[in-house]
């Protein structure tokens, strides 16, 4: 029993030194000194924690943590600016070492519930960190960008929903606000879907974490087979307020031009993870899915009104998203038509969307008709698709019952 205490000790000794360790290094310091994005995703690893241990006694523990951070960077680290995003960095890195102190400190089932914790919000916290190093692989030098296709399908819709939402997003100061926090925010609600899933359905938060991080290795391969750059960089000098007229959208000519930067629109991947998260959230409270829809939501118009993508952009992120879904559904084998069935949907609709847009694009601009009507079929059988396994949104319920496993052994 001594022994297996001081091995504990000496395991929460180490998770700590190696969490004041990087903190003190460029490589927290800067992200976090400099980084929004960064810092909002560390607060989803705050959301984690709460939810595997909500008390007041675990959120003073993770205030306390992240302050000793937040001192060690102000008052041992000369070269680091104290500022509000740091602190919530700091915050978030200190929630993810109380995570890996009680996965070390709690026994049975418990301890395998936080160690999974730590896990997923590490992941989490991965995905964003190394995120950018993933985009540097779509801004070679010279490399050609094929945003004329995109804003020509845009146009041929008789509206312009990026530059609508653009003009919105500079009219009214709220709008703008709130939809960047949300933007930036995303893995806030990919933290609480996963967290929720696991106290419910273990299955599940495994399948739902899995696609969240092979999303974006993903979303970078056909970033490559269609590079774009969005329409604030492409029409830097029109967006919001001077969009083509629907005349010279029309007589575009389409070519690839050179275009230096992140080439990182099609498909949205900021919307394939708010999808993805709405969707892994089935099951869980109102509370969950109202939070899962309200960053949907405005995640939708963020990515529209900072001009960082196309209305199709986000159109094809739907099937993308399915396929992700499909990919990471464990519950079901790859022998169950279904998934297979799916899977290929979903892959094939993204493909095909890219090979119209890059080689039939004027195709769309025979009737608005054509293009609205190809919209809403990609996005209502991508709908339809993931209601397909409803029933394995309580999978883990389901078989358990079967196997006579009592239901206060299934909500833990």
């Amino acid at each position: 029993m001594n022994a297996n205490r001081g091995t504990k000790l000496l395991l929460t000794l180490l998770v700590f030194a190696c969490g004041m360790g990087f903190a003190a290094t460029p490589y927290f310091y800067v992200p976090a000194a400099l980084s929004p994005y960064f810092a909002l995703t560390l607060i989803s690893v705050v959301v984690i924690s709460l939810r595997l241990a909500p008390s007041l006694r675990s959120g003073l523990q993770a205030l306390l943590a992240g302050a000793v951070l937040t001192a060690e960077l102000r008052f041992f680290v000369h070269t680091h600016p104290f500022s509000l995003v740091s602190c919530l960095a700091s915050f978030g890195l200190g929630s993810l070492l109380l995570i890996g102190i009680r996965a070390v400190w709690e026994e049975g089932d418990d301890r395998k519930r936080f160690l999974l914790g730590f896990i997923g919000a590490f992941l989490l916290a991965a995905v964003d960190y190394f995120g950018l190093n993933l985009l540097r692989l779509t801004a070679d030098p010279g490399s050609k960008a094929l945003d004329f296709y995109l804003y020509s399908f845009d146009a041929s819709l008789h509206i312009q929903p990026a530059f609508l939402m653009g003009q919105a997003f500079e009219k009214w100061i709220w709008l703008n606000r709130a939809g960047l926090f949300f933007y930036i925010g995303l893995f806030i609600p990919m933290g609480a879907v996963y967290a929720g899933q696991l106290l419910r359905n273990r299955q599940r938060a495994l399948e739902a974490l899995a696609a969240f991080v092979i999303a974006a290795p993903l979303g970078v391969t056909f970033y490559r087979l269609f590079p774009a750059i969005g329409p604030i960089h492409a029409f830097p000098k029109n967006f919001p307020w001077r969009p083509l007229t629907y005349s010279q959208a029309s007589r575009l000519f389409l070519q690839p031009f050179s275009a230096d930067g992140l080439k990182n629109a099609m498909p949205s991947l900021h919307v394939t993870w708010v999808l993805l998260a709405f969707w892994f959230s089935r099951g869980l409270s109102w509370w969950d899915r109202a939070l899962a829809l309200l960053f949907a939501a405005f995640t939708v118009m963020a990515t529209l009104g900072t001009g960082e993508h196309y209305f199709i952009d986000l159109v094809v992120a739907f099937p993308f998203a399915t396929m992700i879904q499909y990919l990471c559904s464990f519950s079901l084998s790859w022998k169950d038509e279904r998934r297979l069935r799916a899977c290929l949907y979903g892959f094939l609709t993204t493909l095909a969307w890219l090979v119209m847009l890059r080689y039939e694009a004027r195709v769309f601009w025979i009737t608005p008709v054509l293009p609205w009507t190809a919209c809403i079929l990609t996005v209502g059988f991508s709908i339809a698709g993931i209601k397909i396994p409803r029933r394995i949104a309580a999978g883990g319920d389901v078989k358990a019952a079967a196997a006579g496993v009592p239901h206060h052994m299934l909500v833990r």
